[in-house]
């Protein structure tokens, strides 16, 4: 399925004011009581249903991305691994924090001070298009303050590195949406409001099992089960550093999945008219020993990153700049890059880019696929193959980071009688090395020119 929800989808968000279950399609079987059910609810709150409008984009997300045709209905402050912690106790047990603040919204208010009803509806717009997006990846709303939203991403059914895979693609997922749909239906609502003003900062982090401590804070009906521990606190904090439509991640995120240098940049200020770089988060804390905590902080390069997505290559052009042209996708309907994953059981199953860490000592086969060639045509098809360096490597990674390149020709000869040719080729890597590494496919034709490109993402535990 080709994800495409339009500035029309994100009018319909806007305007539609039923409530959740109201849209909810009801299925034709009966209970054991003879009433009509409005779905098969399994353990972790997911529900089958008919496609809902208002939830199309979570739809579109979970099949693009191959989560299947369930839908994520987790309430806020519900995560089913620490419900029972409401009767007491506490809990420690990892989680990846995602902190996201609309900014702009403000000047709404300031701007139209006698258009409360719109403002309204923007805001709840966009703070539901949040919701979904983290539902999308599985993830767990955990609270709405004013303008923020506060989502977690893991539980013991899911490792670790997926779960922050699933934040970072879920931040990432707010940047395409805001520059697809968001912005545009803004300008169309309000021409005299700069869109430029408005966007999303996200702050992500993950704290390990030693590190966060789950509980019941408050009591009865004035109680929330809420996380405690550094990792969690500095998300916040992470989000305040970054400007607008920036996504900051925290060192829990860059050492456990050693997250790619390349794929992210050194905040910097001004100082003295001069641009000063910013490793840490400020303020630099002091530990319990008198030490400075030196908590790493880095800047996801999202337009880089988001050319790994699983989205259709028009839209990932249209949405991402600063992108140069020997790096960034290219279109072309003849082409398709796809893959598959041989795990090492055997096991092997189609693989869809940057959606799913891949186990160590896995195979990866990517094949582009060719149509409607024409007789006579010569194409040159180049794999590149990049392990990316990260922030906690493996020692041997060291001598595996020059990027390997395999070239070969696609030729359409006179030995058919067909006019019209289908050619593919494949290229295989092991999965070997933690982080996350790409395979890039480039298509030449006869005068060197590329004529298509893309990338496949490889996140390895």
């Amino acid at each position: 399925m080709s994800f495409d929800f339009s500035t029309s989808d994100f009018d319909k968000y806007v305007n539609n004011p039923r409530m959740m279950i109201d849209s909810i399609g009801l299925e034709s079987a009966s209970n054991s009581e003879g009433k009509v059910s409005t779905g098969a609810l399994d353990e972790s709150l997911k529900l089958t249903i008919k496609e809902p409008e208002q939830y199309k984009l979570q739809q579109q997300i979970r099949e693009v991305f191959g989560r299947g045709n369930t839908l994520n209905f987790s309430t806020i402050a519900d995560h089913p691994d620490f419900n029972s912690l409401v009767h007491g106790g506490v809990k420690k047990q990892y989680i990846t924090t995602m902190f996201v603040d609309i900014k702009g919204s403000t000047k709404l208010s300031l701007k139209y001070p006698d258009s409360l009803e719109f403002i309204y509806k923007f805001k709840n717009a966009v703070i539901k298009t949040c919701i979904e997006v983290i539902h999308a990846f599985d993830g767990h709303v955990h609270r709405i303050m004013g303008d923020a939203v506060l989502g977690f991403f893991g539980s013991t059914k899911i490792s670790k590195e997926q779960s922050i895979l699933d934040c970072i693609n879920a931040a990432s997922m707010l940047t395409v949406l805001l520059e697809q749909t968001i912005k545009p239906w803004l300008k169309s609502q309000k021409e005299d409001f700069d869109v430029r003003d408005f966007g999303f900062r996200v702050g992500c982090n993950f704290g390990d099992d030693s590190e966060v401590l789950w509980g019941n804070y408050g009591f009865g009906a004035v109680g929330e089960v809420s996380p405690t521990g550094l990792p969690v606190d500095l998300a916040a904090k992470l989000q305040g550093l970054a400007n607008k439509n920036q996504i900051m991640m925290g060192q829990g995120i860059l050492e456990f999945f050693n997250f790619p240098e390349d794929l992210s940049e050194i905040k910097s200020v001004q100082e003295n008219y001069e641009d000063k770089p910013v490793h840490f988060v400020t303020p630099n804390y002091i530990k319990a020993d008198g030490s400075s905590l030196n908590y790493t902080m880095r800047l996801l390069k999202i337009n880089k990153y988001i050319l790994g997505l699983p989205l259709p290559l028009q839209l990932k052009r249209s949405v991402t700049t600063g992108i140069s042209n020997n790096e960034h996708v290219i279109p072309n309907h003849r082409f398709e890059l796809t893959a598959e994953v041989h795990d090492p059981k055997g096991f092997k199953k189609k693989y869809i880019s940057n959606s799913e860490v891949i186990k160590k000592n896995s195979k990866i086969i990517a094949t582009l696929n060719s149509k409607n060639l024409i007789l006579g045509e010569f194409l040159k098809v180049i794999f590149y193959k990049k392990n990316h360096s990260g922030f906690k490597n493996e020692p041997i990674l060291e001598k595996f980071l020059e990027e390997e390149i395999i070239k070969e020709d696609i030729k359409a000869d006179g030995t058919s009688t067909l006019n019209i040719f289908r050619g593919n080729k494949t290229f295989q890597r092991d999965c070997n090395f933690k982080g996350l590494h790409y395979i890039r496919c480039d298509v030449l034709d006869s005068k060197q020119n590329v004529v298509f490109r893309d990338y496949i993402y490889v996140p390895i535990e």
